[in-house]
């Protein structure tokens, strides 16, 4: 009886063995595992903050040519208003010129005679005047 005794002990004593055995295995694969998912998280973060740094390079350099394209535009606009001005000057020059209101006009310019002669000085130099 003795000997069945000390076989069942040992198979008893094998078997925790080989359940802790299993047991073991089963925390490593699972350390592996949450490891690899770690690293795997760790792998994506990285991968967003690039395609986020990336947009925001993006975003930055679509702003810096917004900000020069709206530069250039309001320098043509100054430019186009400098010449305008000047052109308008140039013909309010040549307006000057051009008409010489009469000494009874220059006078009193409130009178019909003196408007119309106006008026019709005015439509002669818009259809001659070339800029």
């Amino acid at each position: 009886m003795e000997l069945i005794l000390k076989i069942a002990v040992g198979v008893f004593i094998g078997s925790l063995a080989a359940i802790f055995a299993w047991e073991g295995l089963h925390v490593v694969a699972a350390r592996y595992a949450v490891m690899e998912a770690n690293e795997a998280l760790k792998q994506s973060i990285r991968d967003q903050r690039k395609r986020d740094a990336a947009a925001a390079q993006q975003r930055a350099d679509e702003e810096a040519a917004q900000r020069a394209r709206d530069a250039e535009m309001e320098r043509a606009a100054a430019a186009a208003g400098v010449e305008r001005e000047r052109a308008r000057a140039a013909k309010d020059a040549a307006w000057k010129k051009f008409y010489q209101p009469s000494p009874a006009c220059q006078a009193d310019r409130s009178t019909m005679e003196c408007a119309n002669a106006y008026m019709r000085a005015k439509t002669q130099f818009e259809g001659t005047y070339r800029e």
